[in-house]
């Protein structure tokens, strides 16, 4: 509904009676206007209706006069300004889903990049346990150096064993580790390598692990005990089964005897049967030329003499889903 505005020059009378007032309302309103120094017509269209009832105006006098007021707005531009607000409304929820949804995007990106910093000190500490190996092989150069009771010819051969052991690792050292390369591929590995479960039945193969002269394993879960734990040569035969006839020496679990290359055959030694969640230590010891075993923390002494510079670490399992953890001591 458009405004209509009266004549500029319109007196209050003239203007009142156009509304069709009586000439008794008009005077009544008159005297209102008079009262609240409202001087011209001007004035009191510039007036809100909420004012104007405030003052006295009767309701039948305001349903006349508003078509008339300054404050009342044209519903076509009411509902304009609705539609307007109702698109703006609109934008500004797109606005909200979108930073919503990039807010979802940087939550994953930050679960990533902190997984990936967790992979990173994972990798320094690996980094920092193969540097302190790095250490220990140098000095065990530096000790067999000092030997002055060995022939330079046995030291000197000690030495090329032991910097070999150096280059037998690979640019990430795995230390710690079992070799997948250089067990049969009856067994699984896990937990980065120092976990692993045999998947055969019934024939007795061969693991090893990276150079080590002691190593200690845990006996994760056996069926009847029927796990080795020693030492082999580096021409062990992965493929071939019953290596502890024919290349190594071990102590079986089963009933805590000896086996090894040179015909010993179940040789009285720790005379127990070695079950589930047993640790069992095995040392090797080119200066002294023995191998020796701890269980469970016990120092079992000296298992075998031998002549021999450098041996890997060995497990040879028989039965399906045995698992064997290695441990660092």
């Amino acid at each position: 509904m458009e405004q209509v505005i009266p004549p500029q020059d319109d007196t209050f009378e003239s203007f009142f009676q156009s509304l069709g007032l009586k000439k008794s309302t008009s005077i009544k309103i008159l005297s209102i206007c008079e009262a609240q120094d409202i001087d011209d017509i001007s004035s009191l269209l510039d007036m809100q209706e909420s004012d104007l009832k405030e003052v006295g105006f009767t309701l039948g006098v305001l349903k006349k006069l508003r078509p008339h007021l300054t404050s009342q707005f044209d519903m076509n531009e009411l509902h304009n300004i609705h539609t307007k607000l109702t698109e703006q409304r609109e934008k500004q929820t797109i606005i909200i889903e979108s930073y919503g949804t990039e807010l979802q995007i940087l939550e994953e990106e930050v679960k990533i990049k902190m997984a990936e910093a967790k992979e990173m000190e994972s990798k320094y500490q690996e980094k920092k346990k193969q540097y302190e190996a790095f250490k220990i092989l140098s000095g065990k150069v530096q000790s067999l150096l000092d030997m002055s009771s060995i022939k330079f010819s046995t030291k000197q051969t000690m030495i090329k064993n032991v910097l070999a052991e150096c280059k037998s690792f690979d640019e990430s050292f795995p230390l710690f580790q079992f070799n997948p390369k250089m067990s049969n591929k009856a067994f699984l590995f896990s937990n980065n390598q120092r976990t692993l479960t045999y998947n055969g039945n019934g024939k007795w193969y061969s693991a090893t692990c990276y150079p080590l002269y002691s190593f200690t394993v845990r006996v994760k879960k056996t069926t009847a005990s029927n796990i080795m734990i020693g030492f082999c040569g580096k021409d062990l035969d992965i493929e071939k089964i019953n290596n502890f006839k024919i290349n190594g020496f071990y102590l079986t679990c089963y009933g805590g005897t000896l086996y090894s290359e040179k015909s010993t055959s179940s040789k009285t030694y720790y005379n127990k049967k070695i079950t589930d969640g047993s640790l069992v230590t095995a040392t090797f010891s080119p200066q002294k030329k023995n191998i020796s075993f701890k269980i469970n923390g016990n120092d079992c002494g000296v298992a075998f003499t031998i002549d021999k510079l450098y041996l890997l670490p060995s497990v040879i399992c028989c039965d399906k889903n045995d698992v064997v953890e290695l441990i660092e001591n």
